[in-house]
């Protein structure tokens, strides 16, 4: 094992073994049809637990685990999307097909082309003729934008049917389908379109994850959503401290200070990302003891080397007003309504409306009595020490 910033798989991958057993045991048991829906916040580990599932379904026979991430998708249009997903099904299929060439560079070939290869391969499914449409088109004509979609998730079914095999569609930040985009997004009905293929599925299995809690609602969660009872819901939170001092242990030839171990704790909320960033940089001092001050300047280093390249898009793309809520609340563990309003000089209303967006957009969240702060503590560091006015650094503690 290492520390890693990549998704952590195989040898790499760290607790949370009950829950990929869970999962393996269900996606390939042929008598049982629900899929999972994993949620939980950025850089808690959804991506790595299910990279790890689709590893472990690799290795077993009759199962064909397809992994697809719509982070991926650079111009996040329909036909993007359609494109993508068509080649990793394939793609994902080359063995069972007896395939001998790299589907990602036959596609660069002219779409008859690689229809012709398709076509030369001794499986005959219907939907050749429909994928030919598919790849070749440049633009989706907005009527055609459903049946487009529910034809690429036919595909893995189709699949899947004729090589005898069970296909488990692993779709990873799945409400990202409603930002997809033909002239204008999608928006939820074409989670709707989803569900109706889903209904006929027989063969293939859909696990979906999320990480913003209103998207999921919209698609999955709330009683209103298309695919409300639809999967095997599990909340994937932060590391427990023990957890945390586990990862640490295994992969560092130090001991660690209780008060370390307590700020490091605190300060990255037990994000996995962000411990493996701390942890890779105590592993390159070669410290026989972890100190409370090496992980100050280890959190430091942190907002100063990554902290712009992961926060600062976001912050810039909202409003002014967001920005200046979200730099009132950095300012403590939480606050109410009220004391927002007064300290942004805005009405109560005014702030409310603020407030939901930033809870939309998976930043704040509202705890109990009334009461909001900011979901990422890395993220509200970040904000305290570059964007919010105030001087504040970890070695002044």
């Amino acid at each position: 094992m290492a520390f890693t910033l990549k998704p952590a798989i195989g040898d790499e991958f760290f607790n949370r073994t009950e829950l990929i057993d869970e999962m393996v045991n269900t996606l390939s048991e042929p008598k049982l049809r629900m899929g999972f829906a994993l949620v939980g916040p950025r850089r808690v580990g959804k991506t790595s637990i299910l990279m790890e599932v689709e590893r472990v379904l690799r290795g077993k026979k009759g199962i064909v685990p397809v992994y697809f991430s719509l982070w991926e998708l650079v111009e996040r249009t329909v036909q993007e999307f359609v494109f993508v997903l068509t080649q990793d099904i394939i793609e994902a299929y080359k063995s069972e097909l007896s395939w001998k060439y790299k589907i990602k560079n036959i596609m660069a070939l002219p779409v008859s082309t690689v229809i012709s290869i398709l076509k030369a391969t001794d499986l005959k499914i219907k939907l050749f003729d429909e994928i030919e449409l598919l790849l070749s088109q440049k633009e989706i004509r907005k009527e055609h934008i459903t049946q487009v979609i529910k034809e690429t998730f036919a595909l893995p079914e189709q699949l899947a049917k004729k090589t005898d095999t069970r296909c488990v569609l692993i779709l990873d930040e799945f409400p990202l389908l409603m930002d997809l985009k033909n002239g204008r997004k999608l928006g939820e009905g074409i989670i709707g379109a989803i569900r109706t293929v889903n209904e006929t599925y027989r063969d293939t299995i859909l696990t979906v994850s999320g990480s913003i809690r209103a998207t999921m609602e919209m698609a999955v969660l709330s009683a209103s959503s298309p695919f409300y009872r639809q999967f095997i819901v599990k909340s994937i939170s932060p590391f427990q401290k023990e957890d945390v001092l586990g990862l640490l242990r295994t992969n560092l030839d130090a001991s660690l200070d209780n008060e370390a171990l307590d700020l490091l704790y605190e300060e990255t909320g037990g994000i996995p990302f962000y411990i493996q960033f701390i942890g890779r940089k105590l592993f390159q001092k070669r410290v026989c003891k972890v100190t409370l001050a090496e992980v100050k300047d280890c959190l430091v280093e942190f907002i100063d080397e990554e902290g712009d390249l992961i926060f600062s898009e976001k912050f810039e793309r909202i409003g002014s007003k967001e920005r200046l809520v979200l730099s009132i609340l950095a300012r403590s563990d939480s606050r109410n309504l009220s004391s927002i309003a007064k300290a942004t000089r805005e009405s109560m209303n005014a702030v409310s409306r603020y407030l939901n967006y930033l809870i939309k957009r998976g930043m704040v969240r509202k705890k109990e009595r009334g009461l909001y702060q900011i979901v990422d503590p890395m993220f509200r560091r970040w904000i305290l020490q570059k964007r919010g006015g105030i001087t504040l650094m970890f070695r002044n503690f």
